[in-house]
């Protein structure tokens, strides 16, 4: 009976079709965060209404005590405790502030967390830290927050939050629907409404949150089609390209590289006929990842590294490839700006430089699937026999799927 229940429970996740099945891994996964995060949900409130509960019998106690003792507690410590935002003053009324004000503040506090990131980089904890462009993302979800409910008042009124919070998800659900906005802004949006939220109440400004916050804020559950650049187009942009632009697409075919990967390349990085590093969207977990680099590969890394200390590339001007200016909201990114220019010499429409990491991993994954999310620089736990230490000792199988690479680009510096 209990096997049969187990056997239930476990259906709840969905199904699969053999071990190999990615997709159907992640729609099982997403529907696991989603249960967790209810039953956390569940136990926070318990703890918070176990809690005001004690608060509130410590209050009648202490009522209850006699005058001259209250003064003797009162000379000992006089301060008085904290008041919510939402609490009621000694005129009765509420203290309430709008969504447009209490966002000001939301995000000089992302403002600060920024700036303690770049004086402190490698000070705990980590999560009191985040980068230019995480920065930069959160003002520009958060202008379609404001926009669409600032004028309203944060009352400390559980009901009427998650009532704001269901009218501006479904103003967005709308959109997803009719094509105005992609599934991935939808989300974005909504985390950056959970961020916030979970700010207001962080810092006492409501008392509680909505017990369905995880429905309130759940996601669209989509896998991201990656768009594949073929032979013919490839070997276009390589005739087009300049060698500096050909060192470049060189990394993003051989090692699935992005923009901000290329741009924080250092030197001890190479060793030998591999690159050993922590990618970008590993490089808080620990995990290096260690590619194969072609022949094509190594020679205009050695011909177009910049003379000054630091990453190996930099622009002309000395800076780096990738300049975030944060007052201004905006971003410089020479290799995708270079990338354009050969894009347009070679007359081709319709590609961006992620395109070329698309390229190779959809061929990585024909050759041998196993190898694909370390080629990405993704985290997984089914290749942590190939690692010690966080560092990956033996990358064979990867080799081995990067040389078949280099067979099908077939890529040369006299093109």
């Amino acid at each position: 009976m209990a096997q049969t229940e187990q056997g239930q429970d476990l259906l709840l996740l969905g199904t699969a079709n053999g071990k190999s099945d990615r997709v159907a891994y992640r729609r099982a996964l997403a529907k696991w965060n989603t249960l967790k995060a209810q039953i956390d949900q569940t136990e926070r409130q318990i703890a918070m209404e176990e809690r005001r509960q004690e608060l509130h019998d410590l209050s009648q106690r202490l009522r209850r005590l006699p005058r001259r003792i209250r003064r003797r507690l009162h000379a000992v410590d006089p301060t008085p405790l904290p008041r919510l935002e939402g609490s009621r003053n000694g005129g009765g009324r509420k203290l309430r502030k709008t969504v447009n004000e209490l966002m000001g503040l939301f995000l000089k506090a992302q403002e600060q967390r920024y700036q303690r990131g770049r004086e402190f980089p490698n000070a705990p904890p980590r999560k009191e830290r985040i980068s230019a462009s995480r920065l930069m993302a959160i003002r520009f979800h958060t202008k379609t927050i404001r926009a669409a409910m600032g004028t309203r008042r944060l009352n400390d009124d559980e009901a009427e939050i998650a009532q704001m919070m269901r009218d501006f998800r479904s103003e967005h659900d709308a959109l997803v629907l009719d094509g105005t906005i992609k599934p991935n802004t939808f989300n974005e949006r909504i985390k950056d409404l959970r961020q916030f939220i979970g700010w207001c109440h962080t810092h006492y400004y409501i008392s509680t949150l909505p017990k369905n916050l995880p429905d309130l804020c759940s996601k669209y559950q989509y896998e991201p089609s990656p768009k594949a650049i073929g032979t013919k187009t490839t070997k276009r942009l390589w005739t087009a390209a300049t060698l500096r632009d050909k060192c470049w697409i060189a990394l993003g075919l051989n090692l699935g590289y992005y923009a901000c990967d290329i741009a924080t390349l250092e030197s001890d990085h190479i060793q030998g006929n591999h690159i050993v590093r922590k990618r970008h969207k590993t490089r808080d977990t620990g995990w290096a990842t260690r590619h194969k680099l072609w022949s094509v590969t190594k020679q205009p890394i050695t011909k177009c590294r910049s003379a000054n200390d630091g990453p190996i590339f930099a622009a002309m001007t000395g800076n780096p490839l990738q300049k975030y200016k944060v007052k201004l909201n905006s971003r410089t990114d020479v290799v995708a700006a270079e990338f354009a220019r050969t894009r347009d010499r070679a007359k081709v429409t319709g590609v961006k430089f992620s395109n070329l990491q698309d390229t190779s991993a959809t061929h990585i994954e024909q050759i041998d699937p196993a190898p694909t999310d370390i080629f990405l620089g993704h985290k997984d736990r089914r290749m942590a026999r190939y690692y010690i230490d966080g560092r990956m000792t033996d990358s064979s199988r990867l080799d081995a799927a990067i040389d078949q690479l280099e067979k099908i680009h077939q890529l040369s510096l006299d093109d």
